[in-house]
Formats: C-alpha cells, sequence, structure tokens
C-alpha cells in the first residue's frame, strides 16, 4: 500500500508541477514576455520556467519515500553506482544508439540536415535535461519499480525484472506524455525511445549515464537535424 501511495504521489507531483505549478509560475513572472534577450529566454526557461517548479515538487516526493525507505538515495542516485567507468561506457554507448536512431528517423521522416548549433538552447539543456532525468528515470522510475517488485530500487546489487520492467515502461510513457511541445506520433515515439533512456540508468545505477546519452544526444541531433 506504501509503495502504490508513493507512486501515486509521484505521478500527482510530476502533473500538478509540470502541468499547473509551472504555468502558474510564468503567469505570476508574466514569462516570457518580460525577458526580451531570446537567448536569456530560452536558458531561463529550461533552467527555471518550464520544468524547476515542477522538478522541485518531485524532489519533496522523492526525499519523503527516501525517509520511509520507499526510494533509494537522492544524493546516492549521483554518484558513481560502484563504478565512474561503468557510468561513463554506458552513458557514451547509449548516446551512441540513440543519435543513430535519431538520423535513421530523421531520415525517414523527412528532416533536414545541416550545421545549425544553438548555443541558448544547449546551455538550458545542461540543466533541464537533468531535471527530466531526476524526475523520470528517477522518482517515477523507482516509485513504479518498488510496486511491482515490493522493494526498494536498489543502487548496487542484482535487480527485480519485473520492477525493472515497470520502471521503463511507466517512466517511458510518462516522459513522453510530458513532452507537449511535439505532435502526437513523435510522442509514440518517444515513448519507446524511453526504453533506451531508461537503460544507462538501471544499467550504471546513476543518474549522471542518462544525463550523459541526453544531453549529448541533444547536443549532437539538435545541431545536425531539423524535424
Amino acid at each position: 500500500m506504501k509503495r502504490a501511495a508513493l507512486l501515486i504521489a509521484a505521478l500527482a507531483a510530476w502533473w500538478f508541477g509540470y502541468r499547473e505549478l509551472a504555468p502558474w509560475v510564468q503567469r505570476v513572472a508574466h514569462f516570457p514576455v518580460c525577458i526580451a534577450d531570446p537567448a536569456l529566454r530560452t536558458v531561463l526557461g529550461h533552467w527555471v520556467f518550464w520544468q524547476l517548479p515542477g522538478v522541485l515538487c518531485c524532489v519533496a516526493v522523492w526525499l519523503v519515500g527516501q525517509r520511509f525507505g520507499l526510494m533509494p538515495s537522492l544524493g546516492g542516485a549521483f554518484g558513481s553506482g560502484g563504478s565512474w567507468r561503468r557510468v561513463l561506457g554506458v552513458g557514451l554507448a547509449a548516446t551512441a544508439i540513440l543519435l543513430a536512431i535519431t538520423v535513421g528517423l530523421g531520415a525517414a521522416i523527412g528532416g533536414r540536415f545541416g550545421l545549425h548549433f544553438d548555443g541558448a538552447k544547449a546551455a538550458g539543456d545542461l540543466v533541464s535535461n537533468m531535471y527530466e532525468e531526476l524526475t523520470h528515470r528517477g522518482l517515477i522510475f523507482c516509485a513504479a519499480y518498488g510496486v511491482a517488485a515490493g522493494a526498494t530500487f536498489p543502487l548496487r546489487g542484482p535487480l527485480d525484472r519485473t520492477g525493472a520492467v515497470a520502471g521503463v515502461l511507466v517512466s517511458s510513457v510518462i516522459f513522453a506524455a510530458g513532452h507537449t511541445q511535439y505532435p502526437l506520433p513523435l510522442r509514440a515515439i518517444l515513448a519507446v525511445m524511453g526504453i533506451l533512456f531508461a537503460w544507462p540508468w538501471w544499467r550504471a545505477r546513476s543518474l549522471w549515464a542518462p544525463y550523459i546519452m541526453h544531453t549529448l544526444g541533444d547536443l549532437v541531433g539538435d545541431s545536425i537535424l531539423q524535424l
């Protein structure tokens, strides 16, 4: 019952924080019209206005879950998982797979290839991608894992397979659902891609592994492909 309650609280924090609180903060701050510079507007959107209110709600739920032994240590999730070499290796391997899929899909749906680096978005992604990893691969994955496995997601040692599958599926669906800026077919692709995003997390047991993939994938993908 406690683990199910944690999953419900995690999903509620995600929905309220990202869908209700963040828009309210934007309205109160008159964002984005309060900032004239488009580059600064992009960076502050990524760092503060679009996701920070939501991720703070998710951090609060994580810490409560950790207090009751239902979530792994938040600090530990940003550790090495036992091996920084594995974190880097898994992150880079996942990046290569992600970019191969991105290029293939881009070509298939008529994307335009060319060099077009956006420094403001790249700077924004450095922070907002960690927000997404903490929320989806961290809180939501671990909460779903706990319900299916009947145990807390371990930062070391063997995994429960049923729990891992549940964590992957739930976190992938929520990850795709949160990208409302994209059309429905692309969100469906993101849901499938969420499986790849989850792999570095449970393989390396460190949020830095999916963060490496997410950030390098965005940096290179956004710089060479326009959809």
